[in-house]
């Protein structure tokens, strides 16, 4: 019985490491798209859209890892 608790711990354990992993994948490749965009929005002379985004890609990641502590 107690072997079956243990198989199941570990299946739920191997799902929940594969979500976190997609989940930082897109969290990674949002990001990338956003300051991506910024990029575009100065070569295109919109420095209010690019200040905007960059502004909100930059707290994003600053409240990512002030929260990350804080994750039980």
């Amino acid at each position: 019985m107690d072997e079956l608790k243990i198989i199941a711990i570990n299946k739920a354990n191997g799902k929940a490491e594969r979500i976190n992993k997609w989940g930082m994948s897109f969290a990674f490749l949002a990001l990338s798209l956003m300051i991506i965009l910024c990029g575009f929005a100065l070569y295109l002379d919109k420095p209010w859209f690019a200040g905007v985004f960059g502004g909100v890609t930059i707290i994003s990641i600053i409240s990512l890892f002030v929260n990350s502590g804080n994750v039980k």
